[in-house]
């Protein structure tokens, strides 16, 4: 079921168990939490779950994420759009004039000011939807156009890629690097890179086994959060605040987590006496000031 833990309320979904088949997960500015399935968002607010159903234009959703004026971008494979909280769904614009060829989106991204970066494949021309064929791709989107963006020096593409932007615009993407987890953080001065030497490398020695699932989150107050990769069943999840890591729920296979604005982490993970037990547990602003 669907809990929180940590606050005075335990709350579970009386009807479907969202937790057992919802893909992506997103928290709006408003604190709501988000969550996909195929066409359809759901949002839980205020202890109850509401859900909108997209077009079929829209095509199976890979990616989505809440900006701060509440709107939510929505990739498709080859499609991107714009819900705003009216209701009101809107393609995005001009992405064409900067490709080549098609693009295939696998992840997007809502920063500081609203700012969309999105990622994905330039299929080579001639190429099938679907075949792995072309160039990996950096869009930002800052309200007036699109722009490609330098690859960081050092982060493989080969491998989807996490992204996430921090409250003063810097943009974070962590990706596998062979057996070890690598990140980037691009800012004004450029890319700077983290690896071996920054304490990152055992949290990535074991990615790419099925269900380890590579989610990056910034928080408010700028730290990098990251699913580890632990022995067995378990890793949990891990900030890294550029200079030291502290690791929470290592008990726990963690599948994906998400951050509120007030700095709570959603933890969406399994493991203990139950394995196949998936449950939702928050790591609260108390809790991280207590153990940094």
């Amino acid at each position: 079921g669907l809990l929180r833990l940590g606050g005075e309320a335990t709350y579970r979904d009386p009807g479907r168990d969202p937790m057992d088949y919802y893909a992506e997960w997103r928290v709006g500015p408003d604190g709501a939490l988000w969550t996909n399935k195929g066409l359809t968002l759901h949002t839980f607010r205020d202890g109850s779950w509401s859900w909108q159903r997209l077009p079929r234009s829209v095509g199976a959703i890979v990616d989505f994420d809440v900006a701060p004026d509440g709107a939510v971008w929505v990739a498709g494979l080859a499609s991107l759009h714009r819900l705003d909280p009216d209701g009101s769904l809107t393609s995005a614009e001009g992405l064409g004039e900067m490709l080549s060829g098609d693009l295939e989106i696998d992840l997007v991204e809502v920063g500081a000011g609203g700012v969309v970066w999105i990622t994905g494949l330039e299929r080579d021309l001639g190429t099938a939807a679907g075949e792995d064929a072309g160039s990996r791709r950096l869009l930002r989107y800052d309200g007036d156009g699109w722009m490609l963006v330098g690859d960081p020096e050092g982060v493989s593409w080969a491998q989807r890629a996490s992204l996430a932007a921090t409250p003063s615009g810097e943009l974070w993407i962590a990706t596998e690097l062979g057996d070890r987890l690598g990140l980037a953080r691009l800012d004004d001065a450029g890319w700077t890179g983290y690896g071996k030497a920054d304490g990152v490398t055992g949290w990535g020695q074991h990615f790419g086994v099925w269900f380890f699932s590579q989610v990056l989150e910034v928080a408010p107050d700028g730290a990098a959060w990251v699913n580890g990769a632990g022995d067995g069943m378990g890793g949990g999840v891990a900030r890294f605040d550029a200079s030291s890591w502290e690791t929470y729920l290592d008990d726990r296979l963690v599948h994906d987590h998400a951050i509120g604005p007030e700095g709570a982490v959603w933890v969406r993970a399994s493991g203990g006496a139950d394995i196949e037990r998936v449950d939702l547990y928050v790591i609260t602003p108390e809790a991280i000031a207590a153990t940094t």
